[in-house]
Formats: C-alpha cells, structure tokens, sequence
C-alpha cells in the first residue's frame, strides 16, 4: 500500500482517474457527489493537487484488525501529513434465521493525530504569499519570472484564481471561449510553470492536431522539450528556465498564440440555394 501511495502520482495520473470514473460510473454520480452547483474542472483539479502534495488517505480493510497493523497505523498516522493511513476492522455476525450483521471499528485516528492534522489542512494563497514561499525556496530570480507571468495572466485571462493547498500555493488562469471554461497557465510556489493541455481539450483546442502545434510551438524554445504524448496532460516548465529575457517572451507569445486561436469568431457559413 505503501508503493501505492508513494508513486501515486507516477502510476495514477489524473487524467487516467477521470477517465476510469467516467467509464465505470455513470453521468450523474459526479453530480451526486459534489452537488449541482460544483464544477468538475475544479474537482479534477483538486484531485491532482492532493496527489502531487501527497494528501492520500490509505486504508487497510478486514475481518480482524491484529494488534501488530493496529500499532503500526497508529504510528504512521501520527507521523504523517497530510497523508493519512487508517484500518478498518469489519467483523461479521450472523444470527437467528441467517441475518448477518457488520460491526466495523476504525483504528488511526488518535485524538492527538487528528488535532495534528486539523492544524493547517487549508491555506488561503494570495499573490504576496506565494512570492515569499517562492523566493524562500528558489531564490528572487525566479519570483521576478513569476511576477512577468502574472502581469501577462491579468493582462489576458477572464479570471485569475489562487490555490488552497497545504503546500504549494498556485495562481492559474480561466479563459472562457464559446461557453467553455478553459484552465491552460498556472504556476505554483514550488517554481513550476504548468501549461493544461488537459484543461483544454474543448472548442478549437479538442482537435488533437491543435494541442499538438500548441506543443511544437514551445519545444522550438530552447531547453523545453514536452513530449507529443501530452497533448492531453498537464506539462511543467520550470521558471527557473524562463530567466533568460528571450526565452520567457517566447513562451509568453505562445501563450498569446494560444488565446488568438480560442479568441477567433466562429464561422457561421450558410448554404444558399
């Protein structure tokens, strides 16, 4: 369970979980779940940030529960943050006339780690805070890429928002184009720059061929190199790369590329008889 978890975010891509969900469930369990109100993109999005943050609940499931595993995943809840490791005891008993009864007991969660855990399971972001995370971890230089990136979002985008994680503050990008919601920029306090291709796959942008000219466009920039199998995923960059004047303006002209293509008017052709 451990492997699991610690390479979760290698072997469980989040585009992969989407797409498991939305073969094996049906249209509205989403819908159930959150509400009528939530929107998907923000879910998804969620999910791929727990993952990457490690915020992972494992859970250890059987008849009996030995006092050895009760131990160990009181030990391993208490030390770990935020993910949590639990054990679920369900023991079954069966009475008169066969009715069968589950009596389930849940071990881990200590008061003392829940308290723990309680203290800082979400952190409002704002720009000035995730400058001074960045500049603590990766020097001004790259705050001042980030700061650049930021002016061009404002500059451009229908909204700007900011992350709630633990760890990394996040400040992304909504373009909206023909009624759809797109999520293609946001960069974090860890000094990455993420280009969703993943977040884009409507309007102009669901042709695959697009995605892919969207691709080509920034692996012409010296030192980036993103794969043409992420035409559907959620490629970074880091900022670190984007110091040198030049090779920042030309991702930023790919950036001003990409919102050309979703700002161009539809073509409403007729047929004239």
């Amino acid at each position: 369970m451990l492997d699991y978890a610690a390479n979760g975010v290698a072997y469980w891509p989040v585009e992969e979980i989407k797409s498991l969900f939305e073969k094996n469930c049906d249209e509205d369990a989403l819908t159930t779940l959150l509400g009528p109100d939530a929107s998907a993109e923000d879910f998804w999005g969620r999910v791929k940030i727990n993952l990457q943050a490690g915020k992972v609940r494992m859970l250890f499931v059987a008849d009996l529960i030995p006092p050895e595993l009760r131990r160990i995943v009181e030990f391993l809840n208490k030390q770990m943050d935020p993910a949590e490791v639990l054990a679920l005891e369900l023991q079954q008993f069966e009475g008169e006339g066969g009715l069968k009864t589950l009596v389930p007991r849940l071990y881990g969660q200590t008061e003392e780690a829940k308290q723990k855990k309680a203290i800082s399971e979400r952190r409002e972001w704002d720009e000035e805070s995730i400058y001074e995370e960045m500049k603590r971890r990766c020097g001004p230089d790259v705050v001042d890429v980030a700061k650049k990136i930021a002016k061009w979002m404002k500059g451009n985008a229908d909204l700007t928002w900011f992350g709630h994680g633990k760890i990394d503050g996040a400040m992304g990008t909504t373009f909206i184009s023909g009624g759809d919601k797109l999520y293609p920029l946001q960069f974090n306090a860890s000094g990455r720059v993420y280009v969703n291709l993943g977040y884009c796959i409507k309007g102009t942008f669901e042709s695959p061929d697009k995605r892919l000219e969207w691709i080509r466009r920034l692996n012409r920039l010296d030192g980036i190199s993103i794969p043409q199998t992420a035409s559907d995923r959620y490629p970074s960059v880091k900022l670190q790369l984007l110091k040198d004047e030049g090779r920042l303006n030309g991702f930023l002209e790919t950036m001003d590329w990409f919102v050309s293509e979703i700002r161009k008017p539809s073509l409403n052709v007729e047929n004239h008889q």
